[in-house]
């Protein structure tokens, strides 16, 4: 996990450097989710914070330490968790937020799609996506 603050400000070449830096030797090799995960539990559970708790996860959806992910202690915990799911496949409707499972997916993108919580429809500034070219 990696705490940060930028603040109004953007961030340097320099501060860029340093997270670059503090995330690589997460970011190549093995895939450790579960732990990540768990981790990712034990810190929200220590702290006590009073906002909204978002944990994203960006993920090929091949995690190398098991595929049994600690949802139901995050859900207790109030914590939403988006899924960004990578693939080096084409895909048929990029920059879709979908609502249900689709049985074509790949088995990597519905393990991505299970570990999503449920966001509410009128929760979501839908303008806010349709701006940036989204679907639903």
């Amino acid at each position: 996990m990696l705490r940060g603050t930028v603040g109004k400000e953007e961030l340097t070449e320099e501060r860029t450097d340093e997270l670059y830096e503090r995330v690589k030797p997460f970011i190549y090799g093995g895939t450790p989710l579960m732990k990540s995960l768990r981790e990712a539990v034990g810190l929200f559970r220590e702290n006590n914070y009073h906002q909204y708790k978002l944990l994203f996860v960006l993920s090929d959806g091949k995690p190398t330490d098991g595929d049994d992910p600690p949802l139901r202690e995050l859900a207790d915990l109030k914590v939403t968790v988006v899924c960004c799911y990578i693939t080096q496949q084409p895909i048929a409707e990029p920059r879709r937020l979908y609502s249900s499972e689709r049985p074509e997916w790949e088995k990597e993108a519905k393990f991505m799609f299970s570990m999503s919580s449920s966001i509410p429809a009128q929760k979501i500034p839908r303008t806010l996506f349709v701006k940036k070219g989204w679907n639903r």
